[in-house]
């Protein structure tokens, strides 16, 4: 019997040595002494070292706003007005192959505004016209709130001739800008009460391609 706890007090020792070798191993792996194990371990991460510490936002890439359709300017015309405009005196240029009518005042451009002129049956002619006769409308008809009828210039006499074209108003504003109509020029009704109001009868007016 006393042979027998000696050999278990044995191996109970060969245990706990074989144990702690272990151990050692396993420290001496992780760089670690016995000592450094103890406190190193207890520290928390560096990561969380912290947590009350505000963190740092990576910055927010600047992004530059692209222009709304309302922000983007109308095209620059290039047109130019014959000499025979003086200073003060409002001219009436229209483009039929732009869509547009350019407002002169003397040699600088006044304001342009989008138009609809004749359809492929029924083309605006192209010529040099002034305007003799202004009636406010009502609003509802087809030619809108205004009408400026149009008198032609005859080039090989150098008369004004009477015609039923002329320049009003629509009420089919989101026709403008498509050529649409029976000869005449069509603009949204205020621009063409604008118009009305700025230029006097007798003001030329040119129909170009």
């Amino acid at each position: 019997m006393h042979q027998i706890k000696n050999i278990s007090l044995y191996h109970l020792l060969v245990g706990l040595t074989l144990g702690a070798l272990a151990a050692g191993i396993c420290l001496h792996s992780l760089g670690l002494s016995p000592l450094e194990s103890q406190s190193q371990l207890s520290e928390p991460p560096k990561s969380f070292a912290n947590p009350s510490a505000t963190p740092v936002a990576s910055p927010t890439p600047t992004t530059v706003p692209k222009p709304s359709p309302t922000d983007i300017p109308s095209p620059v015309p290039t047109r130019i007005p014959p000499p025979e405009t003086s200073e003060g005196e409002w001219l009436i240029i229209a483009s039929i192959s732009e869509q547009r009518l350019y407002l002169y005042n003397g040699h600088k451009l006044f304001r342009h505004y989008p138009v609809s002129t004749g359809k492929a049956s029924a083309l605006t002619p192209l010529g040099k016209w002034r305007i003799s006769e202004k009636v406010e409308l009502q609003l509802g008809t087809e030619f809108g709130s205004r009408w400026m009828r149009l008198e032609r210039c005859d080039p090989a006499t150098g008369q004004y001739q009477w015609t039923d074209y002329g320049i009003h108003g629509t009420n089919e504003e989101e026709k403008i800008g498509t050529p649409v109509s029976e000869g005449c020029i069509r603009l949204r009704n205020s621009d063409v009460e604008e118009i009305y109001t700025l230029v006097p009868l007798g003001t030329l007016v040119l129909t170009t391609q």
